[in-house]
């Protein structure tokens, strides 16, 4: 009837009876703040809404993973209603992560599904490195490897050999060495999120650290 003053009421006499028979953390609790944020958002008190949608998503990350659709939905959610109030850095911030963890979700089914090794992930850009360059530098290809999707690099690394020979190695990891410039652009832009030329000491480090511990 889009009587939402009374809808909230309720909505917030169900919290309030639900939080005293099952607990803060039960996942019951979420839903319904999911009713009163969403409540609120219909009469743009977006402050408001906001307050439940947070709470909703702190709830939610104690109940499931965090690459779960459930937390990527409440990441969605804060995102519009900081677009709504012109906060748009922080809505921006809440769209990125709702899809990234909509990614992480879809790449979970998938590696599931087919049996995907983990080094197999990779981008346009590694697989023909002289004709695509997406996805771009700033893309977060640890974070992904952190959820097993791709390979990265340890924090500590052993110091380089003399002989090493980066080229070798760019083809040991995996990319086509045809055009050595485009591969060690594509190399850099993955894991040194660098677009620049050429193969710095930094990139070499890096590069030997990959092989050595994946190959």
């Amino acid at each position: 009837l889009g009587d939402y003053p009374r809808a909230i009421r309720y909505y917030e006499q169900s919290l309030e009876a639900d939080r005293n028979h099952l607990g803060e953390d039960h996942p019951s609790i979420a839903k319904r703040r999911d009713q009163l944020d969403h409540a609120w958002e219909s009469i743009e008190a977006y402050h408001d809404a906001i307050q439940y949608f947070e709470a909703v998503l702190d709830s939610d990350l104690k109940t499931y993973k965090t690459n779960h659709p459930s937390i990527a939905r409440d990441q969605n959610d804060l995102g519009i209603a900081w677009e709504s109030l012109g906060e748009y850095h922080k809505a921006i911030e809440y769209f990125e992560q709702a899809q990234i963890n909509s990614l992480l979700v879809v790449l979970g089914k998938l590696k599931k599904s087919y049996s995907i090794p983990t080094a197999n992930f990779i981008g346009h850009g590694d697989i023909a490195p002289t004709r695509k360059n997406d996805p771009n530098w700033r893309f977060p290809w640890k974070q992904l490897a952190d959820k097993g999707f791709g390979l990265w690099y340890d924090d500590k690394r052993d110091s380089v050999p003399e002989n090493f020979n980066h080229i070798i190695g760019l083809r040991i990891v995996g990319y086509d060495i045809k055009d050595t410039t485009a591969a060690i652009v594509a190399f850099k832009r993955h894991f040194l999120q660098d677009t620049t030329k050429g193969m710095s000491p930094y990139g070499r480090e890096i590069l030997f650290n990959l092989q050595k511990k994946y190959f």
